[in-house]
């Protein structure tokens, strides 16, 4: 890489030079002490916000990996992206990461130099950023539910089978144009796309009508989580969720939009906190289902309802009610809130349940990660299609975040015969003050791998990674 400016501080030296050893392959991430004391800032002031962590934003290149890469010029293939999105509050993941790209050290301006070519069509941030200020309304309410479904370009699905797919969507037109004006490029006709990559955390993509999923097929597409075998046979969904390779990507959360600049935990602080589990949900369904009457909703078939799951946690509140284990210090609601107040809660706990909901992946565990609150995951099949900075072909992945040393796992029949098993698994870990350590140490090492808008956030550099491992698949 190239070499750090005379003004970069010391530690901050000593942070890249560890990274920069320890980031070669997806497969075994680690990272050094985080030194950064911001967390969260306004998007209009990440980049800013990033050069101050860091000295100068050149510094990132040290820990960029081997992805040099090419981006298509967002003004000119995605004019949204310098016009009516550029102010939004709640941009997707894809925004944010064609943000970090557009002054990166790595980016080149010559695509015969580049390992890694860069789509800039903004799918998913075409659906967050329509909907009201993140600040105001209810998490998931009405109003951002109307909205949502607005631009959601939902689309008829084929009559023979409508019993097995719950849901077809379609490009905007907005997001069109930019893949036409991509695949048209004589950049992509030179490998036809094979070493392209297109961001989008956000299911829809899993369910793309086939004409758009067409645009896929020879691409890298980072996406929440891959359909692998067991997850086609759940709601057949391999024909609509095609693509060259895939990169697991995390979710862009919504509870760290409304948080305001502030210093992450210590472990005291940490300790210090009010309740020591959170978790709120909603009382809808969870599942794939695939008719529209929401009176008498129909599970896909092969698909697994998941609403038990969440509805056992009002069991974990009872049974505290009576025993008094952790009297007082158990917090779980089946009811929406304020989406600051959501964020509020999150930041006052130690533990966060996160449960498998329509798929086994869900935004709430990168809820929890940004609010520095211990995942307590309860999702079987996280780990073979939802580790983040997995990557692979045709739904088969491998490597990723080392998660494992940062969550609490439960399995989903444990946790549905009793929901004590969650409760001796934390006695243990708070007997063991190593343990809890570990865990929080682990959390917040890990935070800039894993969270798009933090100050020096690494998940750019972390997904070129990924993206410039699937273009030298065969």
């Amino acid at each position: 890489g190239a070499p750090l400016p005379k003004k970069t501080p010391l530690m901050a030296r000593v942070f890249i030079a560890a990274v920069a050893v320890n980031l070669v392959s997806l497969s075994s991430i680690t990272h050094a002490r985080v030194i950064n004391a911001d967390f969260y800032s306004p998007s209009s002031t990440l980049r800013a916000a990033s050069e101050s962590a860091f000295g100068d934003a050149r510094s990132l290149t040290a820990y960029a990996g081997q992805a040099r890469f090419y981006l298509y010029e967002p003004a000119i293939y995605e004019p949204r992206f310098t016009g009516e999105f550029a102010d939004c509050l709640r941009k997707g993941a894809d925004m944010m990461f064609v943000e970090r790209l557009v002054q990166h050290p790595q980016r080149t301006m010559n695509h015969e130099e580049a390992s890694v070519i860069v789509v800039p069509c903004l799918f998913e941030s075409t659906r967050h950023c329509d909907v009201q200020d993140p600040h105001d309304g209810p998490k998931g309410g009405a109003l951002l539910k109307q909205r949502k479904n607005s631009l959601l370009q939902k689309i008829p699905v084929p009559e023979d089978a409508s019993d097995r797919i719950p849901w077809l969507v379609a490009f905007d037109e907005g997001t069109s144009k930019c893949f036409d004006m991509v695949m048209s490029s004589d950049i992509y006709k030179a490998k036809m796309g094979a070493d392209h990559l297109f961001v989008s955390a956000d299911y829809g993509v899993n369910f793309l009508d086939p004409t758009d999923t067409q645009r896929l097929e020879n691409m890298t597409v980072g996406r929440i989580e891959v359909v692998d075998a067991v997850e086609n046979r759940i709601a057949h969904r391999s024909i609509y969720a095609r693509s060259r390779c895939s990169v697991v990507v995390p979710y862009a959360s919504d509870a760290a939009l409304v948080q305001r600049p502030f210093h992450p935990p210590s472990f005291e602080e940490w300790s210090a906190r009010p309740n020591l589990v959170s978790f709120r949900f909603d009382g809808r369904r969870y599942g794939l289902f695939c008719n529209t009457d929401v009176n008498q909703p129909r599970l896909c078939v092969g698909s697994r309802e998941k609403t038990a799951l969440r509805r056992q946690s009002l069991k974990l509140h009872d049974m505290d009610e009576h025993e008094g284990q952790f009297s007082g210090l158990l917090n779980v609601n089946r009811k929406r809130t304020m989406l600051q107040a959501y964020a509020d809660e999150l930041q006052q706990s130690k533990f966060c349940l996160v449960m498998a909901g329509d798929t086994p992946s869900s935004h709430a565990y990168f809820d929890a990660i940004a609010a520095s609150c211990i995942p307590i995951l309860i999702s079987d099949r996280w780990s073979s299609v939802a580790v983040p900075m997995s990557h692979g072909r045709e739904g088969v992945v491998q490597g990723g975040i080392d998660f494992a040393s940062f969550t609490v796992r439960v399995a989903e029949s444990d946790w549905m015969q009793n929901v004590g098993v969650v409760t001796r698994k934390l006695r243990a870990i708070l007997d063991s003050p190593r343990e809890v350590q570990g865990l929080f140490g682990s959390l917040r090492r890990h935070q800039k791998s894993l969270l798009w808008g933090m100050p020096g956030s690494i998940v750019p550099n972390l997904v070129l990674e990924g993206a410039r491992q699937c273009a030298n698949f065969d």
